[in-house]
């Protein structure tokens, strides 16, 4: 019995199947397991997680091999800590790549393409026909994402805040207020800043 093991794993949320023969077996999600978005003890759960139920789905306890595409995969640690994991689930042969290669893989079937990711965080990666592949982008969503759901959301926001400063409206403030049932911003703001940033929202403001 060869069974397979694919994950994609973005800046949202996991999503693993396990496949026999072209048939799937088992399919689960979890939140993501991007560590700089997440965190490392949130990522860490949430890779077991899908693995568990995944593989209690499929009604497995090993696979033959597995491929884990994840967002910011180039981090320092990511394939030596997805690899440990995979070792606990009796994964016999591994590889481990950016979420960009498989979605290359997927749209091409290994041949030459251009592919724009602009979901959560925003990459470019391209194959030339002779195999070669060039990328821009994915610097990670404090540093680059131009165009992503995050990068839109924050820059949205900033200007919001912005136009609220001078009293102006702003519909998007106004749906923010509406979510969190205040009627000024200032309370959402911890909230916000947490979401966006992974860091405390500072004690002297």
């Amino acid at each position: 019995m060869s069974l397979v093991l694919g994950i994609d794993a973005g800046g949202t949320r996991t999503r693993a199947s396990i496949v026999e023969n072209g048939k799937v077996l088992g399919y689960a999600e979890s939140g993501s397991i991007k560590r700089l978005r997440v965190g490392a003890q949130a990522a860490e759960a949430n890779l077991r997680a899908v693995l568990k139920d995944v593989y209690a789905k499929a009604g497995v306890t090993s696979v033959s091999a597995a491929c884990c595409g994840v967002a910011s995969v180039s981090m320092p640690g990511i394939v030596e800590w997805i690899t440990a994991v995979f070792n606990d689930f009796s994964v016999e042969r591994a590889d481990i790549v950016g979420d960009q290669v498989i979605a290359l893989d997927a749209a091409f079937h290994g041949g030459a393409g251009i592919l724009q990711i602009a979901g959560t965080g925003s990459n470019t990666i391209g194959r030339a026909p002779n195999g070669d592949q060039e990328r821009a982008g994915g610097w990670s969503s404090r540093l680059g994402d131009e165009g992503s759901g995050y990068w839109i959301g924050l820059h949205a926001l900033r200007r919001a805040l912005r136009a609220y400063d001078r009293e102006q409206p702003t519909k998007i403030l106004d749906k923010v207020c509406e979510i969190s049932a205040t009627e000024r911003p200032d309370p959402t703001l911890p909230r916000l800043h947490r979401r966006f940033t992974n860091w405390p929202w500072p004690a002297t403001r």
